[in-house]
C-alpha cells in the first residue's frame, strides 16, 4: 500500500473541521428554533448567553480551519524549495520571536 501524501491528510483534516463546524451550526439552529423554552426568549438575558456559548463552541474549529488552510495555501504560491529554506531558517533560530533579537546581532 502506497503511503498517503501530505495533501491527502490536509484534505481529510479540513473536511473533518468543516463537518464539526456544520454540527455546531445545526445544533445552534435546532436550539434556536425548537428547543427554546419560551417564545420571546431572544429578548431575555438568555439570548446573549446563547450567542456567547455558540461562539465559544465554534472558535476552536475556526482556528483549526485557519491553520489547516494556512498549511495549504503557501504550497500553491511558492516552490517547495523556497518553503524548505524558510522552514530551515526559522528552525535554526535566526529569529527569536520572544526577544525580537536575531542570533546574528550577538
Amino acid at each position: 500500500m502506497k503511503p498517503k501524501k501530505y495533501d491527502y491528510y490536509l484534505i481529510v483534516l479540513t473536511t473533518l473541521i468543516l463537518f464539526a463546524i456544520g454540527i455546531v451550526c445545526v445544533y445552534g439552529i435546532t436550539y434556536y428554533n425548537y428547543l427554546a423554552s419560551t417564545p420571546g426568549w431572544t429578548g431575555t438575558t438568555v439570548y446573549p448567553q446563547f450567542i456567547d456559548d455558540m461562539n465559544s463552541y465554534l472558535y476552536p474549529f475556526l482556528v483549526l480551519l485557519l491553520i489547516s488552510l494556512g498549511l495549504c495555501i503557501p504550497k500553491r504560491l511558492f516552490e517547495q524549495e523556497i518553503l524548505v529554506k524558510i522552514r530551515l531558517y526559522c528552525d535554526a533560530g535566526f529569529v527569536d520571536a520572544a526577544s525580537g533579537y536575531s542570533n546574528t546581532d550577538i
